[in-house]
């Protein structure tokens, strides 16, 4: 079936002293493209001006970058903490001075930009701190709620991952209702061939439920899928961190402390990913069992209504029903095992400990999910054999 696919453009703007953030924040867009975004029919595209600007000549630097990326954006994005950046012609520095075309844009129609301003709160090493620059951030951040702006704080690159996660979704969402009032989005759709339907308001009937059903546990298999890839990949991840930190051997030397804190850093950030990833997901999947199994159990009710045909057509689903049981069996048990590996992670760090705790949260949460909608099919099942 054809869709039309929206692009929405997130453009980042900071500093040098948030390049992580900004290289975790392609891994962010990435995810929800293949997961939130993916089922909206939206795609997001990220661009930065290290990856979108190219060599060339201007009245400045800046002056280039403005005028090779453009204005055409949905979201801006700036990140900020100990460094404001280079002067600019226009601005104190690039990021101030792309910040200034943003909020220039959002005056004139607030409807067809979303701006996102975070701030890392995490302590600076004074030997490498410049004051001036510093005091230039805090300026900055001062000056934002005159202007109308809400920002936000965190204190790790693990937190500005999560809260980017499930900004970037409200953001995208408020932006596509805003498009349905008919407000324009940029200039970067991708038309493909667009169907109209038809709004009813009559009662579904059954061959309507029946495909209800089918297509919701389409959509339901497709994301156990891809949390089971997610388990396997975080799976390996997490028996190569321990296999390094069995060859760094003991730690009461000052470099093995370093390279082990280095590996269970990453490993904290890979946990916090995958928990934010099941944390937006599982409510998802559970909303999506929940219709399927509605759809179902109304299709039971009505099928005597079609005589033997529809009671024919509602046995035919039991077999795709209990097929679907045994998947959902099997998944439960790599889930169930990767909670208990987790749980059996040494805690090392308080930061580890936190992700740790939370991946373990948020697998106990969609096991949970899978065990009540497998009880609910069992129900369902019973009604199914009611008409043998």
């Amino acid at each position: 079936m054809s869709r039309t696919i929206k692009e929405l453009v997130v453009f980042v703007a900071s500093p040098s002293d948030v390049a992580e953030e900004r290289d975790q924040l392609e891994d962010v867009v990435t995810e929800l493209n293949d997961s939130v975004f993916d089922r909206q029919n939206v795609r997001l595209s990220l661009v930065r001006w290290e990856t979108h600007a190219y060599p060339g000549f201007g009245p400045d630097p800046q002056e280039v970058i403005n005028e090779q990326i453009g204005s055409e954006y949905d979201i801006f994005l700036g990140i900020l903490w100990s460094r404001i950046g280079t002067r600019t012609k226009k601005a104190e520095s690039g990021t101030i001075e792309e910040f200034n075309s943003a909020y220039k844009k959002w005056k004139d129609c607030p409807s067809k930009i979303k701006i996102m301003i975070y701030f890392k709160n995490q302590a600076v090493d004074p030997y490498s701190l410049d004051i001036e620059q510093f005091k230039s951030v805090k300026a900055f951040k001062s000056g934002l709620p005159e202007k109308g702006g809400l920002h936000w704080s965190y204190s790790s690159t693990s937190d500005f991952v999560s809260l980017a996660r499930k900004h970037l979704i409200k953001a995208v969402n408020e932006l596509l209702v805003d498009a349905n009032d008919g407000a324009k989005l940029t200039k970067n759709h991708i038309e493909e061939e667009s169907e109209t339907e038809t709004q009813v308001d009559d009662e579904e009937g059954l061959l309507d439920l029946l495909d209800k059903w089918e297509n919701c546990f389409d959509v339901i298999g497709g994301i156990i899928g891809s949390y089971t890839k997610s388990i396997s990949d975080l799976g390996g991840d997490v028996n190569q961190a321990v296999e390094h930190l069995n060859a760094i051997g003991a730690v009461d030397d000052l470099p093995g402390r370093k390279s082990a804190k280095r590996i269970i850093n990453s490993l904290a950030t890979k946990l916090d990913l995958f928990a934010n990833v099941l944390d937006s997901d599982t409510p998802v999947l559970d909303e999506a069992f929940a219709e399927a199994i509605s759809a179902l159990d109304k299709g039971i009710e009505i099928a005597p209504d079609f005589g033997q045909e529809g009671i024919d057509g509602i046995k035919q689903s039991r077999d795709d029903l209990l097929s679907f049981l045994d998947t959902m069996g099997y998944a439960l048990g790599p889930i169930d095992g990767m909670q208990a590996s987790v749980d059996s992670l040494p805690r090392v760090t308080s930061r580890f400990n936190h992700s740790r705790k939370k991946a373990s949260q948020a697998l106990g949460n969609l096991s949970q999910c899978l065990r009540s909608a497998m009880d609910q099919m069992d129900a369902s099942l019973a009604l199914i054999d009611d008409y043998e």
